[in-house]
């Protein structure tokens, strides 16, 4: 398996030796209608329980985000981002030591991940199948991928000299303390609905949905499944929490390391 990314022959990494890293934001707003995403990053869920479900704690209490908590102090999950939860007859029996027994419910929670910058490649099985994906690019180049890792640490570096570089533009408030490290994430995006209904006629999505407000800066719809995504997420944290970017995008010089890895 390889990771590709599309591009124009003029722009490609080996004459260029730069990428071009982008906020979910960014995706939101941007014009090209053939990436354009405005729910990038956000997810929301309706949970409509109607008859008697048992559920795990860990599940009932990350849904309710500590408006209800049953079992041990760490039976409940905290996303990163913005998560709000409304709520209304809800009718809650105790069952055992890790389940309860949800009578009734309805909820809605929204869920909005981090502004983080990503990165965005296909999955590809040979060279130029990915050629259809999106229009209008004359190019593409890959690495296998089992070297993401190493990938995302290269660019993760890279990401760091280019924050340094006071002869540029900043793209982020460095901390007065000079505390900064870049946490980074890689995987394949996860495509479902992003507007969950969840009733008890189909009860079995229940564990599925704490994968989906973990990974929500994964999430797209399914009419984007044939990009085949494989994304590399970077947020950068001091000693306050997450820092904002100032910009929406930023252009990285990769070093020949990064280009050794291209197939």
């Amino acid at each position: 398996m390889h990771l590709t990314k599309s591009c124009h022959e003029k722009d490609h990494i080996k004459k260029r030796k730069t990428v071009k890293l982008a906020t979910l934001e960014h995706y939101r707003r941007t014009e090209n209608h053939e990436i354009s995403d405005a729910s990038e990053g956000m997810l929301q869920l309706e949970l409509n329980v109607t008859a008697p479900t048992i559920v795990e704690h860990k599940w009932l209490n990350t849904i309710m985000q500590g408006a209800i908590h049953y079992g041990s102090p760490d039976a409940t999950i905290r996303f990163p981002g913005v998560t709000n939860m409304e709520g209304e007859n809800i009718v809650i029996r105790r069952h055992s030591e890790r389940h309860c027994l949800l009578e009734k419910a309805k909820v809605s929670v929204q869920r909005e991940s981090l502004n983080s910058l990503i990165f965005c490649m296909s999955e590809s099985l040979k060279e130029g199948d990915c050629r259809e994906i999106f229009k209008g690019y004359d190019s593409e180049w890959s690495i296998p991928k089992e070297n993401a890792e190493d990938m995302s640490r290269i660019l993760s570096q890279a990401l760091m000299s280019r924050i340094l570089d006071d002869s540029l533009q900043p793209i982020i408030q460095i901390p007065s303390d000079k505390s900064l490290k870049i946490i980074y994430s890689h995987m394949s995006v996860l495509y479902t609905d992003r507007e969950i209904l969840i009733n008890h006629n189909n009860t079995g999505d229940f564990n599925k949905i704490l994968d989906h407000l973990e990974f929500t800066s994964f999430l797209k719809p399914r009419s984007y499944s044939h990009e085949r995504e494989y994304r590399f997420n970077f947020l950068c944290v001091g000693s306050g929490g997450v820092i904002p970017y100032i910009n929406d995008s930023v252009i990285l010089s990769v070093p020949e390391d990064f280009i050794s890895l291209i197939m």
